[in-house]
């Protein structure tokens, strides 16, 4: 007698966290996506509907996306959303979630390489600026390399974050493609 075993993995994804907004077919929009996102499963996609305040005293209300608490963007106004839900299927609706969402990885990625190459530069420039105090009008070679030093290093840095600002934003419009929900939402 042979016995089946069950050898089928459980299904990972990132979850999908719909907050304040009602949305048909919520469940089944949240099992497309874990299936469009297997790779990132202790990852989460936040959205939620915010009401914002006018100076006029008017309000409305946008929708925001997160990636695992870092803000990826919004789209203006909640019923843009909620519209493109409607004019959409739940698969196309994951698919678009999941573009979203990878903006979201991508901007935590090199957020924090931004983060890292800022505060190289300002090291370096704290360096530098006392190297340049400490040599006043003396012509000291040691601290002359220094400063030589320090100049080429900024140098590099600024091009780093310039490439790596280049490099964001080829990325992110590869991603965005020509997704109509990826397109619309202002990223912070």
């Amino acid at each position: 007698m042979l016995t089946a075993i069950n050898n089928q993995q459980q299904s990972f994804g990132a979850k999908l966290n719909i907050k304040n907004i009602n949305m048909p077919h919520k469940e089944e929009i949240s099992k497309e996506f874990a299936k469009i996102t297997k790779h990132y499963k202790e990852d989460t996609l936040d959205i939620s509907a915010e009401l914002i305040f006018r100076d006029d005293g008017s309000a409305f209300k946008n929708t925001n996306f997160a990636c695992n608490g870092t803000d990826i963007g919004y789209l203006p106004k909640l019923k843009n959303f909620k519209n493109f839900c409607k004019e959409h299927s739940p698969k196309e609706i994951a698919k678009s979630l999941g573009r979203v969402f990878k903006l979201g990885k991508l901007t935590e990625k090199t957020s924090k390489k931004h983060s890292d190459i800022h505060k190289n530069m300002n090291s370096v420039n704290g360096l530098l600026l006392k190297a340049q105090f400490n040599q006043g009008s003396s012509n000291n070679k040691v601290l002359n390399n220094l400063i030589n030093n320090a100049e080429a290093r900024l140098a590099t840095l600024k091009s780093q974050l310039a490439s790596t600002q280049e490099h964001h934003l080829n990325v992110t419009n590869k991603i965005r493609g020509n997704d109509q929900l990826a397109n619309a939402i202002e990223l912070d």
